[in-house]
């Protein structure tokens, strides 16, 4: 192929080392610029493989990364059942990095390598609108109870109006 290629006979995408390099690029990009924390753990749990956002979780460049195991930088009870059972753990809410973040979890076991691809979908910001929207709506239960339009908000501590608090939680 090289040769027909160097003589014009075939097109370079059709030369197979030359497809191999463009999968394997697209395929770091795209483990680049997603915003998933992805790791592949070894069954040692000796961190194989990490993407930049897994970087940024453990503070570490990926040449440290491949040098250390998972467990110096968060709980693995989930990946050791992964890797014992080969059975999938999908989409488990945790939190994580001393409980800065929560995040979907999901574990698969991939059966060539002996290893397990996690994969950490950060849905800190989710949670919180999500704790907030139930807050409000426990508050407006508590005022229809009482009657008051305020005074759910200020039992709680609050200064805010119950409209100043919806339409905050709107903007965001």
């Amino acid at each position: 192929k090289a040769v027909a290629v160097f003589q014009g006979k075939a097109e370079l995408s059709m030369c197979m080392p030359y497809a191999l390099t463009q999968a394997e690029s697209m395929s770091n990009v795209v483990m680049d610029v997603t915003p998933n924390m992805i790791f592949v753990i070894g069954s040692d749990m000796k961190i194989l493989d990490c993407n930049r956002k897994g970087q940024d979780l453990l503070g570490v460049g990926r040449e440290e990364a491949v040098q250390r195991y998972i467990f110096e930088f968060i709980e693995t009870e989930d990946i050791e059942e992964v890797l014992d059972t080969k059975k999938p753990v999908m989409h488990k809410k945790i939190k994580i990095d001393n409980d800065r973040l929560t995040v979907e979890e999901t574990i698969v076991y991939i059966d060539n390598l002996d290893a397990a691809l996690v994969t950490y979908q950060d849905v800190t910001r989710e949670e919180k609108v999500r704790e907030q929207h139930y807050k409000l709506k426990v508050g407006t239960v508590e005022m229809a109870q009482k009657g008051d339009r305020g005074a759910a908000w200020r039992d709680n501590g609050r200064d805010e109006s119950y409209i100043d608090e919806i339409e905050r939680l709107d903007i965001e």
